[in-house]
């Protein structure tokens, strides 16, 4: 198994006691389940879609793949303080935690398909009056 390997970092919430037992078997049946359903459809990695619109910048959207998110994880990179305010708050109002811990859950529920969908949809407006709209998806 690798450092990266989700039944480890399942295995190791455990071990730091951030989930509880039960809820650790429930996202390794879920990820034995989207094992097997990307083994029999071929599906590929799951992709996380970000959409920004506003009027001084116009739209911006782009995909990237989980595992450059986890990647990124790993490094600090996902500090909560690169994640808008607007952002952050909606995710919270979600049950989404931003610590470093909770990023981890985030990637987890990602992974194991407990995330699906639109996972946000923010409506926010910068210090310079510009309303800006931000939409994140798991594809």
């Amino acid at each position: 198994m690798s450092e990266s390997d989700p039944k480890l970092e399942i295995l190791q919430q455990v071990k730091d006691g951030t989930i509880t037992v039960s809820e650790a078997l429930e996202r390794l049946d879920r990820l034995y389940a989207a094992a097997k359903r990307q083994q029999a459809t071929g599906e590929s990695e799951r992709m996380i879609r970000v959409k920004v619109a506003s009027r001084t910048t116009g739209r911006i959207d782009t995909t990237i793949p989980l595992s450059a998110v986890k990647t990124a994880s790993r490094f600090g990179i996902l500090s909560a303080g690169f994640i808008p305010y607007e952002v952050r708050k909606a995710l919270r109002e979600r049950g989404l935690d931003l610590t470093s811990s909770g990023i981890k859950d985030l990637i987890a529920m990602l992974e194991t398909g407990e995330l699906t969908g639109k996972l946000i949809e923010v409506e926010a407006q910068s210090p310079s009056r510009d309303q800006i709209h931000i939409e994140v998806f798991v594809e």
